[in-house]
């Protein structure tokens, strides 16, 4: 059972960021909507992408600061860059 899921304990957020990430999530929400009522317009969901690309940004720098591994920092500002590439590469 270790193998696969192991005991994570992750420090609490700073209150700005969770009110910063609940706006984003309200926007993310907003977008996808906005792409379902205009026919699946492709230009929202750019916008779902870079705030994808933020959220994962943000969760590497807060992994920063509470010391976490390097591997751990890495792959969450990896995939930040990924989908914010993928969100200008959408025309």
């Amino acid at each position: 059972m270790g193998l696969f899921f192991e005991k994570f304990t992750r420090k609490k957020s700073a209150k700005p960021i969770v009110i910063l990430r609940a706006l984003m999530l309200i926007a993310m929400f907003t977008f996808l909507i906005m792409t379902l009522f205009n026919d699946l317009n492709i230009y929202f969901l750019k916008y779902v992408f870079v705030i994808a690309g933020v959220f994962s940004v943000m969760d590497g720098i807060e992994s920063y600061f509470h010391k976490q591994s390097r591997k751990v920092i890495l792959t969450e500002m990896g995939v930040g860059v990924v989908y914010i590439i993928f969100s200008i590469s959408i025309k």
